[in-house]
């Protein structure tokens, strides 16, 4: 579930970021826009998403955790018992 939720936000967040180029290329502009603010958009849509896909990441890492505790807290562990030569293992005793 979250490796498919990441990978939806990457694709939409690559179409946004390529928008602004896509639409200098359609709509005839000039030079200004074409050298100034489609390369200015394009790198702030950049980094608004590289810094939103961090914050998505840790909030996907910080409730895998969580799962893990909660699964840790309900699962009990078996009491294993010793083998029998170790129960009788002392200093005085021949096996070691």
């Amino acid at each position: 579930m979250s490796q498919t939720l990441l990978i939806a936000y990457r694709l939409v967040a690559a179409l946004v970021i390529s928008m602004p180029l896509i639409i200098n290329l359609t709509i005839k502009g000039d030079i200004v826009s074409s050298f100034i603010y489609a390369p200015i958009f394009t790198i702030l849509a950049l980094v608004l998403a590289v810094y939103l896909d961090d914050k998505i990441e840790q909030s996907l890492q910080q409730a895998k955790l969580r799962l893990n505790v909660r699964k840790a807290a309900k699962t009990t562990s078996a009491k294993v018992k010793t083998p029998l030569l170790a129960r009788f293992r002392t200093e005085y005793c021949c096996f070691k």
